[in-house]
């Protein structure tokens, strides 16, 4: 039990508030948005659909020095990093084989792309 449910939107809440009340403790005003913000990390992983648009604040990006930038391959270096992996392929230590969930032939790749496109497929190769 809490003595002031007014704080809690969720079970997670409670427990917090529960063991904040048994403290000696009380929860934290709420922050608005831009102060909220100033102490918030975003880390996007994966791509939007093509011609998706997204859509933010711009006064968000005027304060505090905020950034946003995209990136391709995670981030990697693939002038460097791609013949590494390559040649740790080569040298048995990189096991690309056991993740493939597919091959298809060069004249199967207008298959490969639909089955992509459609989420039938992760982890295929085209073979040529």
């Amino acid at each position: 039990a809490v003595n002031d449910p007014r704080w809690v939107q969720n079970p997670i809440d409670f427990f917090i508030l529960a063991r904040l009340e048994s403290a000696g403790m009380q929860p934290a005003i709420a922050a608005d948005k831009r102060n909220l913000l100033r102490r918030a990390y975003l880390d996007l992983i994966g791509l939007p659909p093509t011609g998706a648009t997204v859509t933010y604040d711009a006064e968000i990006l005027q304060s505090d020095e905020k950034v946003m930038r995209g990136c391709k391959y995670g981030s990697a270096r693939t002038r460097e990093d791609f013949p590494r992996l390559v040649e740790l392929y080569m040298a048995g230590k990189l096991k690309i084989d056991e993740l493939i969930t597919h091959e298809y032939t060069i004249d199967e790749s207008n298959e490969a792309f639909r089955a992509l496109a459609a989420g039938e497929l992760a982890r295929g190769m085209i073979v040529f």
